[in-house]
């Protein structure tokens, strides 16, 4: 892309991991072909090189961590203004999400950078802390309108003065479903080596021992189900060593209940090992974004069981997609899975599947970028999928 008069659109990329890459591609491939970008990145690899190929400058900063709000907004805020330095920039966008935000306007006093950031979620629901909500929520009151947005549609649509709040501040992008079309179930039995005649549970993405994921809660829910009900845990995607030691010293009656796909799965993989599965589990605790792994069920019209919190309690009492299970246990879950397999719950209707589809689609994710980049753009408004 070449540089033009208006100077760069800079697009700050807090990681090359996860669903990073993903929104990356397709705001950069949203983006007129004229558009002069400079992209601020913590690390690069082979997929990031592919996606910015037509970028006219990247700038590799040294990434600082930490899981206090407050003082990773300040770390990201600096780096905006340390690597922007000497640069003509119109506009910054964090399209991949972004704690910036918090201190975005004390620091951009000076520079006055049109921007623009998204938050997967509005960080006012994931802690207890009263005090901290409320210096949180006043320092989004120091944004316009018009400048932050988020994914977390259960936020947006909440009751009450923190909906109000939300829907004040914030503007509701889809997180979007991969577009791939997935293969046809016999295909993908055969393909991942899995038993038509199993009821194939499925738990896939970056599987690790952190208590956020509870993949051995999960691991241990199942080994516990007895051998005649054929249920079977697939773990598909990179898998920690600790989750494999363990995996590891599991007597051979229990190891059997499980498959293990210790790889990078592609979108298309993904996709097809979704399609092909019985059940999507997502057993995670303090996660307040949307799931892609929930979305790409959504759109393969596969049942998932959630925790009952936030995001996925809404989801599944707004547009049945499955089953909750309220602790989240090792008897629970595990007892949750027998009676989904034997039929004991009603079956998920997936009543408007086809309008999360198109709503959480990637065009409908890239025109909304168009629309903040270039303040044009016909979109598909949330409304037109609520449930009357």
């Amino acid at each position: 892309m070449r540089h033009t008069d208006g100077g760069y659109l800079c697009i700050y990329l807090p990681s090359v991991t996860g669903h990073h890459l993903t929104y990356l591609d397709k705001v950069i491939r949203a983006l007129e072909p004229t558009e002069s970008l400079l992209v601020l990145t913590p690390a690069v690899n082979e997929e990031f090189n592919r996606i910015t190929a037509c970028v006219g400058k990247v700038i590799q900063y040294e990434r600082k961590f930490s899981a206090n709000s407050f003082i990773q907004s300040f770390h990201e805020c600096r780096v905006l203004l340390k690597c922007t330095q000497g640069y003509a920039i119109k506009k910054v966008i964090a399209p991949t999400g972004c704690s910036a935000a918090f201190l975005w306007p004390l620091f951009n006093v000076k520079a006055r950078f049109d921007y623009h950031f998204l938050m997967l979620s509005p960080a006012l629901i994931n802690n207890k802390s009263v005090l901290e909500n409320l210096v949180k929520a006043g320092l989004l009151c120091m944004h316009r309108k018009g400048k932050l947005s988020t994914i977390d549609n259960a936020s947006y649509n909440s009751n009450g003065l923190f909906g109000r709040f939300i829907r004040n501040k914030f503007s509701l992008i889809p997180d979007p479903i991969d577009t791939n079309t997935p293969a046809e179930k016999a295909d993908a039995l055969k393909h991942f080596g899995l038993e038509k005649g199993d009821f194939n549970v499925l738990m896939c993405g970056a599987l690790n021992s952190h208590p956020r994921k509870n993949t051995l809660t999960l691991i241990k829910s199942v080994i516990q189900i007895p051998p005649g009900e054929k249920i079977r845990l697939v773990l598909a995607g990179r898998i920690s060593p600790d989750i494999l030691d363990y995996i590891a010293t599991l007597p051979a009656e229990q190891s059997r209940k499980l498959l293990v796909i210790n790889r990078f799965l592609s979108d298309q993989e993904l996709m097809d090992i979704t399609h092909c599965c019985n059940l999507v589990c997502t057993p995670y605790t303090h996660h307040y974004s949307p799931s892609g792994i929930v979305l790409r069920a959504i759109k393969t019209r596969t049942p998932v069981l959630v925790p009952n919190y936030h995001w996925f309690r809404y989801m599944k009492d707004n547009y049945g997609i499955g089953y909750s299970v309220e602790t989240l246990s090792e008897d629970n879950i595990a007892q949750a899975i027998v009676d989904i397999k034997n039929r004991k719950k009603p079956e998920p209707l997936f009543g408007h599947q086809q309008e999360l589809i198109d709503y959480f689609s990637a065009e409908n994710f890239q025109q909304h970028w168009k629309a903040i980049v270039y303040s044009r753009s016909q979109l598909m408004g949330y409304a037109d999928i609520r449930l009357p």
